[in-house]
């Protein structure tokens, strides 16, 4: 079981090797899970926690 492991990882890595180089420069965030990947941008949490403050500010 784990040598079809180590074949699966290796082929997907091979698989997402542009996609990931690509995110790695842009500096995102990459989830590794089995077979797949998520990328995802971490600056979107500066984006929401700007328009919190700026909602939690008309508030008042």
């Amino acid at each position: 079981m784990d040598r079809i492991a180590a074949i699966v990882k290796r082929r997907t890595d091979d698989l997402f090797a542009e996609p990931d180089a690509f995110a790695f420069v842009v500096g995102w965030q990459i989830d590794r899970k089995w077979n797949r990947r998520t990328y995802r941008d971490p600056r979107f949490d500066h984006l929401q926690a700007s328009r919190q403050a700026q909602s939690e500010a008309s508030r008042r």
